[in-house]
């Protein structure tokens, strides 16, 4: 009898012990006989039934990410994001375009911000369907699309440095469109004529007679200068044109703008029958021409004095 109160009494303790230690084995029905629990039998009957710790997390992760990914509300919220930004784009372009006010095409960049958006809101959801597609290397190709969506950007930005308004469209190139001028010179390069002008023997002293001379030129030239009016071109200012061309020392011709602007042409001609003492290349762009005035001839006050 004192054998069987014992082993009564150990099948109670193990089958405590079991309810105890084991309290999710025991939930899912997994009976153990009384008395019979060893040393080795109880990691083989648990094997398998409990997820370890970083296993559930990664499946919580996953599940989590999933949801996000299909929620059904992120949709239209993503199409009405996208239909906003591009009506404002579409907006500034036609209504501006369309107006054609003064410097449109300046205005016109601002539905750039609208543009940059989109194409931000295209590459998070390229990532997002790469994610999906590829859940084992998730991160991997996140990663790499970021680094070749930078790398593009700085490339971009690298080949028009240190300007970006000298950027050529290669289709519009290759189509003949913008083969001579730039499409919107925006004073771009004439800082560097002041830099050269600058280094020039008794810069200090000699007066520059610059188309946009005032900020573009005369921030970065240490002498006197004289800004070109656009007037100047129509003919019917002759006598300023000449004074203030015998008062200096240097001419700046704006090539780049001046020389597509049809109230300059007559003035463009006419400086074209002299030899530039200094010509700005941009991107493949002949921006511009810089004239001693020393070394103009007769014929161009003759031909500047008959402008019309």
């Amino acid at each position: 009898n004192g054998r069987g109160e014992r082993n009564s009494t150990v099948g109670v303790v193990s089958e405590a012990r079991v309810a105890t230690d084991h309290q999710g084995t025991a939930r899912q029905g997994v009976q153990l006989p009384a008395g019979r629990l060893s040393h080795h039998a109880e990691p083989a009957a648990l094997r398998g039934r409990a997820d370890p710790p970083a296993r559930g997390s990664r499946r919580s992760a996953d599940h989590r990410y999933k949801s996000v990914a299909r929620d059904p509300e992120q949709a239209p919220r993503n199409r009405l994001f996208f239909a906003l930004l591009l009506t404002n784009a579409v907006a500034f372009v036609l209504l501006i375009g369309i107006a054609q006010g003064r410097n449109s095409p300046h205005y016109i960049l601002s539905s750039y911000l609208s543009f940059n958006l989109l194409a931000g809101l295209g590459w998070f959801h390229f990532a997002q369907w790469l994610a999906e597609r590829f859940p084992s290397k998730k991160v991997v190709t996140q990663y790499a699309l970021l680094a070749v969506v930078m790398l593009a950007q700085v490339l971009s930005a690298v080949v028009n440095y240190p300007y970006y308004f000298t950027y050529r469209n290669p289709i519009l190139a290759a189509a003949g469109w913008f083969s001579e001028f730039p499409h919107f010179p925006y004073c771009e390069g004439l800082e560097t004529a002041a830099h050269y002008l600058a280094s020039l023997p008794d810069a200090e002293n000699a007066t520059v007679f610059s188309y946009y001379g005032r900020g573009c030129v005369s921030y970065y030239y240490p002498g006197p200068w004289i800004s070109y009016r656009p007037y100047y071109s129509d003919g019917e200012h002759t006598e300023d044109l000449l004074n203030n061309l015998r008062a200096s020392e240097y001419l700046v011709v704006y090539y780049a703008n001046q020389g597509q602007l049809a109230h300059h042409k007559n003035f463009v001609d006419a400086m074209s029958k002299a030899e530039p003492f200094h010509v700005i290349w941009l991107n493949g762009y002949e921006y511009v021409r810089i004239y001693k005035v020393d070394d103009l001839g007769p014929e161009i006050y003759d031909a500047l004095s008959n402008l019309k």
